[in-house]
């Protein structure tokens, strides 16, 4: 239980901090591909 508190937390550390990254990428993929 503890190591599954410990991934979510740094997964969701490391989801805010390459939020901007990932929708900017995101965002082009779609363009790309749409």
């Amino acid at each position: 239980m503890l190591a599954f508190l410990v991934g979510a937390l740094t997964c969701g550390i490391l989801f805010n901090y390459f939020n901007r990254q990932l929708m900017v990428v995101g965002l082009l993929y779609i363009m790309a591909t749409g």
